[in-house]
């Protein structure tokens, strides 16, 4: 079942500095809210909150033509699960950086509450994705993040942006910025 059977994500894209812009590639049936990331390759990945039922996963797609179509999709990355009303999981982040490391924030869980704000990474375009770190107990929802000037030491430092609650709060009710450090 889905949550409106005409969700689908899709990209805009300009080729002249905003003055135009023409829409992109479809994604698969069932999106909502995606991020995307271009990798070293050129390859354009796009990762979207998935409102087909079960949920409880996220939708990955790439493109080799700079979002003009998306490829076969996959899914990975937990996220909330509904089973009462529809729409599941919750909007989400990622970038790559200019070596090809990949990274995802959003609440991390089997449950279904938007909660446990996470990094994950991953090294493989997408398929397959490892926890980083924890970056919030509890309650907490969608996600910003984009990269920062590197370390004196060449690290790349990501700038991350979340909705967050208290360990009383049913819902995230602060804004919250961490920076965090990655190799």
């Amino acid at each position: 079942e889905l949550h409106g059977k005409y969700d689908h994500s899709h990209v805009l894209a300009s080729h002249d500095l905003g003055r135009t812009w023409h829409l992109g590639g479809i994604a698969t049936r069932g999106t909502n809210e995606a991020t995307i990331a271009q990798l070293p390759t050129g390859q354009v990945l796009l990762n979207a909150r998935n409102l087909v039922k079960p949920g409880g996963v996220r939708v990955l797609q790439a493109s080799v033509d700079g979002g003009g179509s998306w490829g076969e999709p996959w899914t990975a990355l937990r996220e909330p699960r509904n089973a009462w009303f529809s729409p599941s999981g919750c909007h989400g982040a990622m970038v790559a950086t200019r070596r090809g490391a990949l990274f995802y924030t959003g609440p991390d869980t089997a449950g279904k509450a938007r909660v446990n704000v996470s990094l994950s990474t991953s090294s493989d375009g997408g398929r397959s994705w490892s926890c980083l770190a924890r970056l919030h107990d509890g309650p907490s929802a969608y996600t910003s993040m984009c990269r920062l000037p590197a370390t004196a030491a060449g690290s790349p430092t990501l700038g991350i942006l979340y909705a967050a609650g208290g360990p009383r709060d049913h819902y995230a009710k602060q804004i919250r910025f961490v920076r965090v450090r990655v190799r």
